[in-house]
């Protein structure tokens, strides 16, 4: 069975460290975009969980 995903839906993964071994500069740079990227996404689900905006129902 194959899971159906939106085509903007993309997954980024940071680059792992070899054992023993360093990243290169360019893996630092990359893996950097790639945090500062998930920083601001994970503000943003906060900020939902929060102000509860999807769990609570507004009072009429």
């Amino acid at each position: 069975m194959r899971a159906i995903r939106p085509r903007s839906q993309f997954n980024l993964q940071p680059a792992k460290k070899p054992k023993g071994k360093t990243l290169t500069l360019e893996q630092k740079v990359v893996n950097r975009g790639i945090s500062k990227i998930r920083i601001r996404i994970e503000h943003v689900i906060s900020g939902i969980k929060r102000y509860r905006i999807i769990k609570d129902q507004c009072p009429k």
